[in-house]
């Protein structure tokens, strides 16, 4: 095997042992044996997990990248993504995703914060002095109700569109709802700051901002922008009032039910430090 760019010649490798440039080019079967290989950030051989695991960090570093521009192009102009349909489906789902992640971690760091100023000082009462929920209880919790709010809400667009407009595929409509949700992790970055450094007022208004427009109003901005663009015989306004009855049910029902559970395990956790 000859690398191109130096013209070292080796048995074989996904990288050149001289210079590190990729031989997979030249490669027409992988070996599917472990084997030693040159790797460019390396001095000396690392095998083929180490080779894949780098590999892993250079997609990752690419999907970054690929988001970051994705940012800069969508929150200057989010309508822009009706054109681009299932394209940005991916960065659409990480939004989705960095959304629910930050309104947990926001979470956690209040309900932290608020337990530990009421009942931290209270040690002689308890056994043992209580330290707040549990990272578990409140981030996981939180983070499950967040996707699977954000993710009704796409489930109701997408069913709603199918009825009344000309019907959307549902990577689609993660794609729209991703790209117009930009503004909504900035205000929950914002919540971050202002909770972490104690001013919980700040705090509390911004992140109910934050929720409110990403899971209630933008979605109701969706369904009447793609049914007045493409809709159906009927007309768009019973399509809107379908979304409403569609998504508060489902939601109502589902809130009830994960709330339910969340405060029974919240009260389990106190109980256990009496």
């Amino acid at each position: 095997m000859k690398c191109e760019k130096c013209g070292n010649e080796q048995d074989g490798g996904k990288f050149c042992g001289k210079c590190g440039t990729s031989l997979m080019a030249d490669q027409s079967i992988a070996n599917p044996a472990q084997e030693t290989v040159m790797h460019p950030a390396a001095e000396g051989p690392v095998s083929s997990t180490q080779v894949q695991q780098n590999e892993y960090i250079e997609k990752a570093k690419k999907t970054g990248k690929g988001y970051w521009a994705y940012l800069k192009t969508y929150i200057k102009s989010p309508s822009a993504i009706f054109s681009k349909g299932e394209n940005e489906f991916v960065n659409g789902l990480i939004s989705l995703l960095l959304f629910s992640f930050m309104l947990a971690l926001v979470a956690y760091v209040f309900i932290q914060s608020i337990s530990r100023s009421m009942f931290g000082g209270y040690g002689d009462a308890f056994m043992n002095e209580y330290a707040g929920p549990t990272f578990i209880s409140v981030f996981g919790g939180s983070m499950i109700y967040a996707v699977l709010s954000l993710l009704l809400a796409a489930v109701s667009l997408f069913v709603v569109t199918k009825l009344f407009g000309e019907g959307h595929s549902f990577k689609s409509i993660i794609s729209y709802y991703g790209s117009h949700m930009l503004p909504g992790l900035f205000l929950m970055a914002a919540a971050f700051i202002f909770i972490l450094i104690q001013a919980y007022a700040f705090g509390t208004i911004i992140l109910t901002i934050a929720i409110s427009f990403t899971v209630f109003i933008l979605p109701l901005y969706l369904i009447s922008s793609l049914l007045t663009k493409q809709s159906k015989s009927a007309d768009p306004l019973y399509g809107f009032i379908s979304y409403v009855i569609l998504f508060s049910i489902a939601f109502s029902l589902f809130s009830f039910l994960l709330a339910d559970s969340a405060v029974g395990s919240f009260i389990d956790d106190f109980g256990s430090y009496l």
